[in-house]
């Protein structure tokens, strides 16, 4: 848990994101290139992810005043047709990137070693599901989030794994006239009866 001020007022993470899936998107540094796309891209799909119940969230080492001004930078990037109505969460201190792996310690006060570019999933049991880290130079693909994020809430509701490529797996794959684009892997604990029905 952490506590921090935010471009949408003082925030309780857990308190936060109480009975709710939460995504932690964390950036090096506001006005990068990389990160605005990725910033204005996340909020193009926000309505997705909060209508499957998914709280998200951005990270940065930047003041409060630094955020406020790259989020207006950001929806300008966009050609003001997107809305940023998430928190994009100040880490100054960069306490919240130690507290998540993406800083050494040792180095937290040296701001020439960047924090990681990571993607935090955390469930509504405020454990941490999935992580990602990428490159500084790579941008992260929010298309392929989406479909992590779907997955990782279907194989929570039932009892099953998805392969590579889910939902668009084996889509020339026909079993006793069956097509089998989309299916998914049925773990030890599924009844026959619950098995009849994927």
């Amino acid at each position: 848990d952490f506590q921090a001020n935010t471009t949408m007022g003082k925030l309780s993470f857990h308190q936060w994101i109480e009975g709710k899936w939460a995504i932690l998107f964390c950036h090096p540094a506001a006005f990068t290139p990389v990160c605005t796309t990725e910033v204005g891209t996340l909020a193009m799909f926000y309505n997705t992810f909060s209508s499957n119940g998914f709280r998200v969230a951005t990270l940065s080492r930047d003041s409060i005043e630094d955020l406020v001004a790259w989020k207006r930078d950001i929806i300008a990037h966009f050609d003001n047709r997107i809305r940023i109505n998430f928190p994009m969460i100040a880490d100054p201190s960069r306490e919240v990137a130690v507290k998540y792996g993406m800083v050494d310690p040792r180095l937290r006060d040296n701001f020439d070693v960047p924090s990681n570019r990571d993607v935090f999933v955390i469930g509504p049991d405020k454990r941490l599901k999935l992580s990602m880290n990428y490159h500084l130079t790579l941008g992260r693909s929010i298309h392929e989030l989406l479909r992590i994020c779907d997955a990782l809430q279907l194989s929570a509701r039932e009892s099953i794994a998805t392969p590579a490529s889910w939902p668009n797996n084996h889509a020339d794959l026909v079993v006793n006239s069956r097509v089998m684009k989309g299916s998914v892997f049925l773990l030890s604990t599924i009844t026959d009866e619950d098995a009849d029905n994927f």
